[in-house]
């Protein structure tokens, strides 16, 4: 019981939190950030208090931490990608080069990788519709692990989402990056079976996406 409660201070205190550190950030890179959207977010905050403080009253607890997990991490998801924004603002020198100098340690050939994958569909759809639902899963499964009883896990999956797309937007911003296929000069159209301009273009719910431009002022 302690560390479930623990667990939901850490969420519920540190999604705002997310949002404060958001506008912070904006302001020392010079992002410019526009109010038209908070109306959607604080919606969205809203209906996940005041349900979870009707859960808490009637000691429905699984319901709580489902409401809680999952409004939490939709909530979360909002400044996760608006740091991305930041982390391009920021104007870093490009680290294209040093990135793939690093893959070649690691014994990862991109441009060798992306072809295996190509042909073998099986493989190149698979991972397609792991990065398509992404989204999907981030809900999904916080639901499964709640109705499996297993709450603190499904806390602690939320949490966990929000530190490392944190920690991979700061990454972004020393090392930014044009990207794999400018960077090697590869030509995507090529491909048979990796279908990389609809996984980019379903990257982001359409929802989440509006919200972020009207949140940037875009």
């Amino acid at each position: 019981m302690h560390d479930s409660r623990r667990l939901r201070l850490i969420l519920t205190v540190g999604t705002p939190l997310t949002y404060c550190l958001t506008i912070l950030l904006s302001a020392l890179v010079g992002l410019r950030l526009s109010l038209d959207g908070y109306g959607e977010v604080l919606g969205i905050a809203l209906f996940v208090s005041v349900s979870s403080l009707l859960a808490s009253r009637f000691n429905l607890h699984l319901c709580r931490a489902f409401v809680e997990c999952v409004g939490c991490g939709l909530l979360i998801s909002i400044p996760m990608t608006i740091s991305t924004y930041i982390a391009m603002h920021a104007n870093f020198p490009l680290a294209d080069a040093q990135l793939a100098q690093w893959d070649n340690w690691l014994g990862l050939d991109w441009p060798n990788f992306l072809m295996w994958v190509d042909q073998h569909p099986l493989v190149a759809t698979a991972f397609s519709w792991a990065y398509r639902s992404f989204h999907f899963q981030l809900m999904l499964l916080p639901m499964i692990l709640v109705v499996l009883n297993k709450t603190n896990r499904a806390y602690q999956m939320v949490i966990a989402y929000g530190l490392l797309c944190f920690a991979s937007a700061a990454v972004s911003t020393f090392w930014p990056a044009v990207g794999t296929y400018t960077f090697y000069d590869f030509d995507a159209k090529t491909l048979a079976n990796v279908d990389w301009f609809s996984d980019i273009a379903s990257s982001t719910s359409s929802m989440q996406y509006a919200m972020i431009r009207l949140l940037c002022g875009g």
